[in-house]
């Protein structure tokens, strides 16, 4: 049994030796690779044909600009003569003898039409940050409006697939392998998806792949592709989005408040949803504390009540001549009395100690240094004091370890 590999680059010089190096010989079958570059401007190319000559296989490279990932895919998929087609990112890895364990199993049940297994998820540097969330064939297609539970590169498909199914949707931006997957397990019965349940492959999560550098698409695309196929979408990728924004605001590209972008997104995902389960949704937010501290230039890590466990990160987003303090109206707001230490350390490696009895309240105020541009900083606030509530009040289920709470945030 053949195996073509479809191959899409864009500036993958960092990782592209790596993925071809795991593409393994098969004894007795012929492997393909189709390398389908969007003329990287890298230095990519440069390490794809030694690279491909060091391991002795045929391949064809594919250089044109594409509308997008999609469209590089489709262009290896319409190419692919073999009867068996893997797909694999160039920054992404196939585990040993995977190749060999997807062939086997095609070939001891001549009805499976797709096979795909176990993966993990590692860093720009290899390391390995955890099993991928994967679920077997057997498990409810209503189980995709929680995640793909498919790792993309371990999937392998017989070549009929894209003609009874159809190719990737060249429309999509990121969830066009979510809206694939929903595709296949409506078309075929569940003896025709194969399961490997050993790990098949390594997704490699960077700075510059698309599921980092496009989180908002990535939320609002999956929702219209679940909306599309179920029915309707859950909330949930609206909420996992906004704690994904609220780590790295204000210290954004975008020039929006945190309230902008969020009802920005609101008013895309609205008609993915059930009205209901569209107002729960905003209701969540308009009570969240992040949302309702944070302003175009500040934020503050609290936790969706306002309380702070431990540990607090205040940033600031400042300009030359503009306001550079923030003030920050706290309270111990323990139902009991205690004293709590606070170590506030600086962006520049200042440190200020405060203690304060647990049930004060008080003001905490942090000015960040001078600056002839625009500056990004940041102080740590800290304490090891806290209380449990579900220790320490009837009928509380809250286990959480909290220090104090936070009821404003001001620019000054």
């Amino acid at each position: 049994m053949n195996v073509d590999i479809v191959m899409p680059t864009m500036n993958s010089r960092p990782f592209i030796l790596d993925s071809l190096s795991s593409i393994q010989n098969v004894l007795n079958s012929n492997i393909f690779i189709f390398f389908c570059d969007n003329l990287s401007v890298d230095g990519t190319q440069d390490l794809i044909f030694p690279g491909i000559a060091s391991k002795k296989l045929p391949f064809q490279y594919i250089g044109q600009l594409d509308s997008g990932a999609a469209s590089a895919i489709n262009a290896g998929f319409k190419l692919s003569q073999n009867e068996v087609i893997g797909w694999l990112n160039s920054d992404d890895l196939y585990a040993h003898s995977a190749i060999i364990r997807a062939l086997k199993l095609f070939e001891s049940d001549p009805n499976l039409k797709v096979v795909y297994g176990l993966g993990r998820h590692i860093d720009a540097a290899g390391n390995d940050l955890g099993a991928y969330p994967t679920l077997p064939p057997s498990s409810s297609i209503k189980k995709f409006a929680d995640g793909s539970f498919i790792c993309q590169p371990t999937v392998f498909f017989r070549r009929e697939v894209f003609d009874e199914v159809g190719l990737l949707d060249e429309s999509l931006k990121t969830a066009f392998d979510l809206d694939l997957w929903l595709r296949i397990f409506k078309r075929y019965r569940k003896n025709q998806i194969g399961f490997i349940n050993r790990v098949q492959a390594y997704s490699r999560l960077h700075d510059q792949c698309l599921t980092k550098r496009f989180r908002q698409t990535v939320a609002l695309e999956s929702m219209q592709v679940i909306a599309k196929h179920l029915g309707s979408a859950p909330g949930h990728w609206i909420l996992t989005y906004f704690d994904e924004l609220c780590e790295r605001y204000p210290f954004i590209e975008e020039k929006e408040s945190l309230l902008e972008i969020t009802k920005s997104v609101l008013g895309k995902a609205k008609a993915f949803m059930k009205p209901a389960e569209f107002a729960t949704l905003v209701k969540t937010l308009q009570n969240d504390s992040r949302l309702k501290l944070a302003n175009a230039q500040a934020f503050i890590d609290v936790q969706p009540d306002g309380w702070v466990s431990k540990k607090l990160i205040a940033k600031l987003r400042y300009k030359k001549g503009g306001k550079r303090t923030l003030v920050l109206k706290c309270q111990g707001g323990w139902p009991t009395e205690s004293n709590i230490q606070l170590t506030i350390r600086s962006a520049t490696g200042e440190i200020e100690k405060i203690k304060l009895g647990s049930q004060d309240e008080f003001i905490l105020t942090l000015e960040a240094p001078e600056t002839n541009t625009e500056a990004f900083t940041a102080w740590v606030i800290e304490t090891r004091q806290f209380f449990v509530p579900a220790k320490v009040q009837k009928r509380s289920k809250d286990s959480r370890k909290l220090s104090f709470r936070v009821d404003s945030l001001l620019v000054q």
